[in-house]
């Protein structure tokens, strides 16, 4: 694929190729850094304060849409939803993750003695480095070892796009508004 081609691909809201290999190319080559090359953060001589800043920073740095802690006998991983793709970014000692997950719970204001039953929070984290300001929403659920958590991370400085900002087809935008219009929705 040439690089205008791709560059065109990229700055579209819609990647439209002749071909299913085609398409993967491009968003191959879209993405500014590949799975295997995203490093596992070094963690373990972090507190649970400095591990949960150095997670979130790092997120926010890839571009993250969510986190995931996970427990399980031997230790804890956390992972990252980039691009579409659920990539590990730590692995922590079982003793660690069940720090990071109760400093979390604290910040959310939830009930940290809670270990059996699923919860939910969310909590305002301002990125010291880039001045932006987060909306973590949390659900965490109990596991035979320990609880698992996910934080979706959403920027409350991004901006919302009008339809017409969509950068849709005239084509897409009637089809859009006529299954709208619809009495059942979408």
């Amino acid at each position: 694929l040439d690089r205008a081609r791709l560059t065109d691909a990229c700055s579209s809201p819609f990647l439209i190729s002749a071909s299913f290999s085609e398409t993967i190319m491009t968003i191959a080559a879209c993405a500014p850094e590949s799975p295997s090359t995203i490093a596992l953060l070094d963690l373990a001589a972090d507190s649970a304060d400095a591990a949960a800043e150095k997670l979130l920073a790092y997120a926010i740095r890839l571009g993250a849409s969510d986190l995931f802690i996970g427990s399980n006998e031997q230790h804890v991983l956390v992972q990252a939803r980039h691009l579409g793709f659920i990539r590990p970014i730590a692995i922590l000692s079982p003793e660690h993750g069940r720090r990071l997950i109760t400093l979390i719970k604290t910040r959310a204001n939830l009930d940290i003695t809670e270990r059996r039953r699923p919860q939910d929070g969310r909590w305002i984290y301002n990125h010291e480095d880039s001045a932006a300001v987060f909306d973590i929403r949390l659900s965490l659920i109990p596991t035979a070892h320990g609880e698992d958590m996910a934080l979706r991370l959403f920027d409350r400085t991004s901006t919302l796009y009008s339809l017409d900002g969509l950068g849709l087809t005239r084509q897409q935008r009637q089809t859009l508004s006529n299954n709208l219009d619809a009495p059942g929705g979408l």
